[in-house]
């Protein structure tokens, strides 16, 4: 099971690099609109859209991060000699202790575990993809000449 540790938060890690890269989209529909200088409304609802997907991909990009530390530490625990369920139950205490996991989930087996982080790994990658969808509608509205 340490593999599976070790080899999920190596995954998970690459949330940076979505996060430059959702930023970088942020930057490019900001800029599309700014040089144009559109008034629209259109204009506006994009601009806005962009403001809520990147705030959600900073939230989902911390929580990312936030998961491969706590595998790459359990991991840590468990090559170290801790059992696995000792260390399980390190981080089940933990979390609950701080309200971020509620007591009923802190039972859960790993394989629900892994599939919990994966899922939140491709809302990233899913709100990236809505990102650059929304850098190239941006462009396509906000310089294209009026009507």
């Amino acid at each position: 099971m340490t593999m599976q540790l070790h080899v999920l938060a190596r995954l998970l890690r690459h949330a940076d690099s979505v996060l430059r890269s959702a930023y970088l989209a942020f930057a490019f529909t900001l800029l599309a609109w700014i040089v144009r200088g559109s008034q629209s409304v259109v204009c506006w609802v994009l601009v806005a859209l962009a403001m809520l997907l990147i705030a959600l991909q900073h939230y989902v990009a911390v929580r990312v991060k936030f998961d491969a530390d706590l595998l790459e530490h359990v991991a840590r625990l468990i090559d170290s000699g801790t059992s696995e369920r000792g260390a399980t139950q390190m981080l089940d205490d933990s979390l609950v202790q701080f309200g971020l996991m509620p007591e009923a989930k802190a039972k859960r087996g790993w394989s629900l575990r892994f599939a919990g982080c994966l899922r939140l790994f491709k809302w990233q990658i899913g709100l990236l993809a809505l990102q650059y969808l929304l850098m190239v509608a941006t462009v396509i509205v906000c310089t294209s000449p009026p009507l």
